[in-house]
């Protein structure tokens, strides 16, 4: 099973917001799987860190959004991206 990061849109008593979870495929490379907690890097060193954000989860935004529904994961249908702003 291969994983990577993605930006997930999350509703919670209709507000929506958007997080980085790790997201797990299956052998057919849909979504199958997510951490219920966004993630959050930790490094040894700000360097460490920063090369995190850089090398993986800055991958997430190059990818689609994704959305839960009915406890399934699947592209956003609301082509919109978070504002970098």
């Amino acid at each position: 099973m291969s994983w990577n990061y993605r930006v997930i849109k999350h509703e919670d008593r209709g507000e929506v917001y958007y997080a980085v979870h790790e997201v797990y495929y299956k052998i057919d490379g849909k979504p199958h799987s997510w951490t219920k907690m966004p993630v959050f890097p930790i490094g040894a060193s700000v360097e460490e860190l920063r090369s995190i954000y850089a090398d993986m989860l800055m991958r997430a935004f190059d990818r689609p959004i994704l959305e839960i529904r009915d406890d399934q994961l699947q592209e956003e249908s609301d082509s919109s991206r978070p504002s970098s702003a």
